[in-house]
């Protein structure tokens, strides 16, 4: 069982678990076992769907079923898992990520967009000019040779090849007022601002190490034309941070400690510092980056004699997803969605391995940590 990672796909964090067939991960233990597996995939056709897949694998005359579960798609990163051996489905074109991808958009900016609508109109104006010109001198040649037959020799051309050719002439006369030097004068210009871009001290990012980088010379001037901000979830502009700032247990509202600052109407309270020692020290679970301080709750949970209370924190740390790892050699049951349900059987204190130190998920400082259900997951 592996984890992967779909932040390129589709710029999600969490990751999705993905297994091999009990089957072939019994029987397929050696790279020679691998080297000698002759069996046949038989699925769907290449498709866009990225969330199914129907196959069956047909491999010493017996048959097994194959879902989203055991495919891998491009462009995953495998987390949690050092070797990783597949059999390649689709390829190319075929694949689920490039059935997904639609009609390439050329992005112009309305500065582009104007100075081509400006060139066309130019053109055109110069075409039709060319035309009038045309037409004029040959009516014109027509006319001087009714008046002067006695030249006629010399204009031994008709009258329609000499206008196709005045035409041509005047095109190549006038085309120096199409402004083609324009186009290269603003790339030069957009080049600099790129330059600039990438020099802007106030634009650096000093926890990551990571300065600004403009990735496209021909869209800066849109920078200052922006007049809306679309986002489709939080954390596309935000960081995802998530701070523990209250919480409702039984119909009472439990803050952080306040203080108050002056007296009558215009008094105002404002949130207390931190105290100078860690009040969950007498936690051994506790890593130390809970900023929420509530001396009353604080006194409930060290009691445990409220029901209400302690099964909210029992709650708190179960409900959510968590990543089974190996823990001193002891290998856990699979990862899988905790409900808040009735069905949990037992709880017991999550005690971290003395040779390993994990990454503490958000939930990890509740002193509860969930093992067994009904179903015996």
């Amino acid at each position: 069982m592996s984890g992967t990672g779909a932040a390129r796909r589709r710029g999600e964090t969490n990751l999705k678990f993905r297994q091999a067939l009990t089957v072939t991960h019994q029987e397929l233990t050696t790279v020679r076992n691998m080297a000698s597996f002759q069996g046949t995939v038989t699925c769907e056709a290449p498709n866009s769907r990225l969330h199914h897949f129907v196959g069956c694998l047909e491999w010493n005359d017996k048959k097994y079923s194959l879902d989203i579960g055991n495919l891998l798609l491009r462009g995953c990163k495998i987390r949690n898992t050092d070797t990783c051996y597949g059999l390649v489905i689709y390829a190319g074109f075929d694949t689920k990520i490039m059935k997904n991808c639609g009609k390439i958009h050329v992005k112009r900016t309305k500065l582009d967009l104007m100075m081509n609508k400006l060139v066309v109109v130019i053109f055109i104006s110069v075409v039709l000019i060319s035309l009038v010109l045309a037409f004029s001198s040959g009516f014109w040649a027509r006319d001087f040779r009714d008046r002067h037959h006695y030249v006629t020799a010399l204009h031994r051309s008709s009258v329609a090849t000499d206008a196709f050719l005045v035409f041509w002439g005047f095109l190549i006369l006038l085309s120096v007022s199409i402004p083609m030097a324009m186009f290269i004068i603003s790339e030069f210009i957009y080049l600099g601002n790129s330059v600039f871009i990438n020099w802007d001290v106030k634009m650096y990012h000093e926890p990551q190490d990571m300065p600004a980088k403009a990735r496209s010379t021909s869209l800066n001037d849109l920078l200052g034309q922006v007049e809306y901000i679309f986002s489709d979830k939080t954390g596309t502009l935000t960081q995802n941070v998530l701070t523990f700032n209250q919480c409702c247990i039984n119909g009472r509202v439990y803050a952080r400690d306040v203080r108050g600052l002056g007296q009558g109407r215009g008094a105002h309270s404002q949130p207390s510092p931190p105290p100078q020692e860690n009040p969950y020290l007498w936690n051994e679970f506790a890593d130390g980056k809970l900023l929420f301080h509530n001396a009353a709750l604080l006194r409930l949970v060290r009691s445990d004699q409220d029901e209400a209370v302690r099964e909210f924190w029992r709650l708190l740390a179960i409900c959510h997803t968590v990543t089974v790892r190996d823990s001193c050699g002891e290998r856990p049951p699979a990862p899988a969605r905790l409900p808040a349900s009735p069905s949990l059987q037992w709880l017991r204190p999550w005690a971290p391995c003395p040779q390993r130190h994990p990454s503490p998920s958000p939930f990890s400082r509740a002193p509860f940590i969930w093992l067994r259900g009904h179903s015996g997951q």
